[in-house]
């Protein structure tokens, strides 16, 4: 299990020199601890790799969110926008 909001906290400077300074790396990850069954480099993988594909796909410049949320359902419980 994976705490997703550590491993997410963890990763933010990594995440933002990957994505260079022109864009804004915001994180929101809710007040409650969100845990997740992964491998947590599994996990850091896929979401470095979403980062480096969102910052390719706005330019170079804006804002990343990586948001962590409870919702239920089969939906996924971390999101990029």
């Amino acid at each position: 299990a994976v705490e997703v909001g550590s491993l997410v906290r963890g990763m933010a400077e990594l995440i933002r020199r990957s994505i260079g300074p022109n864009i804004a790396l915001e994180l929101d990850l809710g007040d409650e601890p969100l845990t997740v069954h992964s491998e947590p480099t599994q996990l850091e993988m896929a979401l470095l790799n979403l980062a480096i594909n969102a910052r390719d796909a706005i330019a170079g410049q804006g804002t990343l969110t990586i948001e962590a949320r409870e919702i239920g359902g089969d939906d996924l419980p971390l999101s990029l926008r």
